[in-house]
């Protein structure tokens, strides 16, 4: 009986996989571990699919568009390559002392984030950490660092929901006079403002991008997130604490995320596939231009590209682009289990394809999937669906929180499933160690 990702050895290079194909079926696979991907000739150049931003620049939908949905990024708080300082300012409070020390709690998180930064950029962007040895005590009870809530109308206005007991401008201000005792703040490009972790009526604390903050030695305009309750409890609930950090430092570098919207569990910061996007990474450049290989759908007959899994370091193509028009692409992906899909089941073996409209507003998915459509960017289902409850591991493993409500198993593809879209087909034809589609034109 076949049980899927079964492995059955052959010798030391190579091993059987059970996978499944397409409708659920499933057969062995021969792996080798060889992921090294081949260089298509004849590929449109890559500039062809730097399809350029095209939402409102203007009025109270530009407010709502996000960060870079396409090129040329432009909409940055931080560069997305470099060297970075990133600041850590630990704060506790009268009523509500930290039980655990600030290295015990953050040190593993940074480096993971540290890890993910080389695996993801191969070096072009680094952060060095700054962060005090000991908790801040900050002067006032915790209640006084809620921050206040705030909806928007209509007509573009915040409308404020719940107080806060003392002002934004008081609560920088003391947090920060705390911090600089122990580094410039100047100097540092990005601060997490870390709540110990047992407050649990603090859900926010202040946020801010290029902020005046008033200190005993002057102004400084900075750029900082909190992680406090929410975050905390997203941790055990949705994503790693790494994915968490570093989605919110992306949208600094740039990256609008969110998106593809019907299922953005499969990037980072969300649920359990924490890798960057192929086309967040094309965007910011943490990718070389030749780790995309790129299609133009007016030139297109028939092409077969093969594509080394998005989840591992191999050289070759990490996604393959189709432009479609001068605002829309498709981009397909290679997704197996690696360091940074860590719950995923070993085996999982699978392609996606997403569709990206650079007119489109880059709004964060609100759950009705009856309108995914509507965003910039959403995945792609295969023209005929999987058995039904065949075990994929859900396929992924341990997905929960609201996106294991949105996923759905036709949003990947096995070796035989095709996706359909603006007149293009892609058809996975063969699935090993990478996985090799077809890209053609419909009539």
């Amino acid at each position: 009986m076949l049980f899927p990702w079964k492995k059955v050895e052959i010798d030391k290079l190579s091993y059987l996989e059970c996978r499944y194909q397409k409708s659920g079926d499933l057969n062995y696979v021969q792996l080798t571990g060889d992921t090294k991907g081949k260089v298509n000739n004849n590929l449109d150049p890559i500039e062809v699919c730097k399809i350029q931003d095209q939402r409102p620049t203007e009025g109270f939908a530009s407010r709502l568009s996000g960060q870079n949905t396409a090129f040329p990024l432009t909409n940055t708080v931080i560069p997305p390559t470099g060297e970075f300082n990133i600041g850590i300012i630990p704060i506790d409070f009268p009523d509500s002392a930290a039980t655990q020390s600030v290295d015990e709690l953050m040190s593993g998180h940074i480096k993971d984030v540290d890890d993910w930064l080389e695996f993801t950029t191969d070096g072009v962007t680094k952060y060095t950490w700054h962060m005090p040895q000991d908790w801040l005590r900050m002067p006032l009870e915790s209640s006084f660092y809620k921050f206040g809530k705030q909806n928007i109308a209509s007509d573009g206005s915040y409308v404020t929901v719940e107080e806060q007991l003392q002002s934004t401008e008081e609560m920088t201000s003391q947090i920060f006079s705390a911090a600089e005792a122990f580094m410039n703040l100047d100097e540092i490009d990005y601060f997490w403002i870390v709540l110990q972790p047992t407050v649990k009526h603090v859900d926010w604390t202040v946020n801010g991008w290029h902020l005046p903050v008033l200190t005993s030695s002057g102004i400084h305009h900075l750029t900082f997130y909190s992680l406090a309750n929410v975050l905390w409890n997203q941790q055990t609930q949705q994503a790693p604490m790494y994915g968490i950090l570093l989605h919110e430092m992306l949208h600094a570098h740039g990256a609008t995320q969110h998106a593809p919207g019907n299922e953005y569990a499969m990037h980072v910061g969300n649920s359990i596939g924490s890798v960057m996007g192929a086309w967040d990474s094309f965007i910011l450049g943490w990718r070389p231009d030749e780790a995309f290989a790129c299609l133009d759908a007016n030139n297109l007959t028939e092409k077969e590209i093969t594509l080394t899994p998005l989840d591992h370091n191999e050289p070759g193509y990490k996604a393959a682009i189709v432009k479609l028009s001068e605002k829309e692409v498709v981009v397909i992906e290679s997704r197996r289990k690696g360091p940074f899909s860590h719950k995923w089941i070993d085996g999982a073996a699978f392609v996606t394809a997403y569709a990206v409209d650079s007119s489109k507003l880059g709004l964060r998915f609100d759950g009705d999937n009856s309108r995914v459509k509507d965003y910039f960017s959403y995945y792609l289902e295969i023209n005929e669906p999987h058995i039904e409850g065949m075990d994929l591991g859900q396929p992924l493993a341990n997905m929960n929180g609201p996106d294991a409500e949105n996923f759905s198993v036709r949003h990947i593809a096995f070796q035989g499933d095709i996706f359909e879209y603006g007149g293009i087909e892609i058809e996975v034809i063969n699935q090993a160690d990478t996985d090799t589609v077809r890209i053609s034109k419909r009539n």
